[in-house]
């Protein structure tokens, strides 16, 4: 299903990831005429004034309804977790494209039928985190798959901060780290590495009570946890996420290989270039980054692409199902003491390197195009 003319583009969650990082983007693309904005649903109407600020005139609380418009041809879902698969499959069914905030799912079960209605449906299905996307990201694969690194034995990454504050959801069942960060992590070494096929966790409550809006609630789901995981080449990683950091300044990703050793600048939702040593070469080399402005919302701007041109997304569901069975097999493993197995697996992100032209050396302010 392709259309080359504006798509019709509806938001469902207005809250901060939705506000503060995909309406922008969607705005500029409003503004190149790839988009037009219909409208948006919220539970409640706190954001209907602030969205019609800046042209967003259509508003709802009943999520059936903005399906319901027939000039919605794709969706942003950015809802509490415990909702995402319901809502993005109702929308695939009432014929839209989605776009679909990690993770897909809060359980396996339902990530198996949100997979089963996308392969069926006519719209494409996109869910986030799009750490592939980035070309930091198709750099670094790009050293793994060429052999440039020898056989790769050894991983680790990390995305841990202090937390949020601005909803109570994240510490209830159904939210939590691992599914909040932890999937950014998963997402990046699994398709750098391939699949996993089992994970051993542990992790806790470090922090009982949190302030939320000026309330103090109840921690009722691990803030931090670590997970260690054997994929199928054989290599294992370590994964560290975390409501319980307050800074940090270690590289957020580090493979490594018989050949090279290779560690991530920023984080892999904002990557600032990478470094690679090689014993060939016997020195480090910083690859500085190429595209200082990809955001972290990328995911939507290749879905536009891609319902605009009839291509497939390199995202692909079964991808991010098989993070959904890394999380899920992860709190058994914190219940049960013991090590998990995981069955599913994905094909490899097709990414390539784009030529830079040239002009690496144009860039020198990361705060503006040039």
């Amino acid at each position: 299903m392709s259309r080359r003319l504006p798509l019709g583009v509806a938001f469902i969650g207005c809250g901060n990831v939705m506000r503060g990082a995909y309406l922008p983007l969607a705005l500029d693309h409003a503004r190149r005429a790839d988009i037009t904005i219909i409208g948006a649903a919220d539970r409640t109407d706190r954001h209907r004034a602030e969205l019609q600020s800046v042209g967003v005139d259509r508003f709802a609380v009943d999520v059936d309804e903005v399906l319901q418009w027939p000039d919605v041809d794709l969706v942003v879902v950015a809802t509490p977790m415990d909702s995402h698969a319901s809502i993005a499959s109702a929308a695939l069914l009432a014929g839209k494209h989605v776009l679909l905030e990690k993770p897909m799912a809060g359980t396996l079960a339902e990530a198996d039928e949100l997979v089963k209605t996308a392969n069926e449906a006519p719209g494409h299905l996109v869910v986030a985190p799009a750490v592939v996307l980035s070309d930091t990201y198709a750099r670094m694969s790009n050293h793994i798959r060429n052999g440039e690194m020898g056989q790769i034995s050894m991983a680790r990454a990390l995305y841990a901060w202090a937390g949020p504050d601005w909803s109570r959801w994240f510490y209830q069942p159904g939210g939590g780290s691992l599914r909040d960060l932890g999937v950014y992590n998963l997402t990046t070494l699994t398709g750098l590495l391939g699949p996993a096929v089992a994970v051993v966790a542990m992790g806790g409550i470090t922090e009982a009570q949190r302030m939320v809006r000026g309330e103090l609630i109840d921690v009722a789901v691990e803030d931090h946890t670590q997970l260690l995981l054997e994929f199928v080449s054989g290599a294992h990683a370590v994964v560290t996420s975390g409501f319980t950091v307050q800074h940090s300044d270690v590289a957020s990703v580090e493979i490594y290989g018989t050949q090279a050793t290779m560690y991530l600048h920023g984080h892999d939702w904002s990557p600032d270039g990478y470094t690679l040593w090689t014993n060939e070469a016997a020195s480090w080399r910083r690859f500085p980054e190429r595209d200082p402005h990809w955001p972290w919302t990328a995911g939507l701007s290749h879905l536009i692409d891609c319902a605009r041109s009839g291509r497939q997304p390199v995202m692909t569901v079964e991808h991010a199902r098989h993070v959904v069975e890394i999380v899920a097999a992860a709190h058994t493993a914190l219940i049960e003491g013991r090590r998990q197995s995981v069955a599913s697996s994905f094909p490899a992100p097709e990414v390539r390197v784009e030529d830079d032209g040239g002009q690496l050396h144009r860039i020198h302010d990361r705060g503006r195009r040039h």
